[in-house]
């Protein structure tokens, strides 16, 4: 089980282009162990209030997060 930050899961999303459905999002994980050993598993995503834990993808830089915010605020 992996618990990640949502804003730098969205953010990677759209830096790649990607969709940002939860039916699309859990298409581009895969569990780390499965991986290495060749296999390739869709995971079970849920949405909850846990802390992040573990590496994340990388944050937005404060400027790029604001100019985001505030696009989609209006």
């Amino acid at each position: 089980m992996r618990v990640l930050d949502a804003i730098a899961v969205w953010w990677l999303f759209q830096q790649r282009g990607w969709t940002d459905d939860l039916q699309g999002a859990a298409r581009r994980f895969a569990c780390s162990a499965c991986r290495k050993d060749g296999h390739r598993s869709t995971p079970a995503i849920e949405v909850g209030r846990e802390r992040s834990e573990g590496p994340q993808p990388p944050y937005p830089d404060e400027r790029e997060w604001k100019r985001l915010v505030s696009r989609y605020r209006s």
